[in-house]
């Protein structure tokens, strides 16, 4: 195993979960918040962590630490294939506003200055906000249009 794995060896059970449970809600995640992109919207985190279950059938509680690092590795994964952190797109709930830890992931991975702004902060969640609906924006149909 390379240095590399030592996560995984020291902690099999992500906070419990097994890697492959992990793996599943991670990829759920993704595909979730390409939905949500898709649809030009946000999601709440109480919806995310339902709709992971419903899909995956692993339960993730907001508000819950690991939650946090399960958002961190969704954005990982689309920072990594789309220079996109699209956990912008998890909201609190009745707000636009996401949690402290966006902005730590965006401190982390070089993104946002150690002591940023809030003008810093909101210029980069809004302009990840917006590559991800550009990126993964649906295509809509227009009655009497075909598509292209």
């Amino acid at each position: 195993m390379s240095g590399s794995d030592d996560a995984t060896r020291l902690d099999p059970t992500r906070f419990g979960y097994t890697q492959n449970e992990w793996d599943q809600a991670v990829d759920a995640g993704v595909g979730i918040l390409k939905d949500v992109a898709g649809a030009g919207s946000t999601i709440d985190y109480t919806d995310f962590c339902e709709r992971i279950f419903a899909i995956t059938g692993v339960r993730v509680v907001p508000g819950e630490y690991a939650l946090a690092h399960l958002l961190g590795d969704v954005s990982r994964e689309t920072l990594s294939t789309h220079n996109c952190a699209i956990t912008t797109l998890v909201v609190y709930k009745d707000s636009t506003e996401a949690g402290s830890g966006l902005y730590t992931l965006a401190i982390e991975e070089g993104l946002l200055p150690k002591n940023p702004t809030e003008v810093q902060k909101d210029q980069f969640r809004i302009s990840h906000m917006n590559r991800a609906y550009e990126i993964w924006r649906r295509q809509r149909h227009v009655p009497g249009e075909r598509f292209r």
